[in-house]
């Protein structure tokens, strides 16, 4: 099993895939890395399985490069948010203008709590 070793946040791993799915991740031999380009090489190279995002795998998916796992898509329900400080540059709120005018990141969902910008 090939993983990206992450500090100071929690990326769902192995362990997380694996509790999802029913099953205990025993400790055996795999790989870590500290830069997540270094994993899907791996696979790549045919050295083990890699949890990947699909935003990111898609395209070695597409290209045969990579086989998906069949029924092994999970939603772990992570999400990215967009702040701004209450005294910021008008680049600033444009970009955010931007995000959240573009849409295609939601796939049509939206988090309770969340506002439109102030201006």
């Amino acid at each position: 099993m090939l993983e990206r070793r992450v500090c100071g946040v929690h990326w769902a791993g192995w362990a997380d895939y694996l509790k999802q799915r029913g099953f205990e991740r025993r400790k055996g031999p795999g790989q870590t890395f500290e830069f997540y380009v270094q994993a899907p090489q791996a696979a790549l190279d045919g050295r083990g399985l890699i949890l990947g995002w699909c935003s990111l795998m898609s395209a070695l998916v597409g290209d045969d490069k990579l086989a998906a796992w069949p029924n092994g898509k999970i939603d772990f329900k992570t999400s990215y948010f967009v702040t701004l400080a209450r005294i910021h540059s008008s680049a600033s709120a444009f970009f955010a203008e931007w995000l959240l005018n573009s849409g295609s990141f939601l796939n049509g969902r939206t988090d309770e709590g969340t506002r439109p910008l102030r201006r």
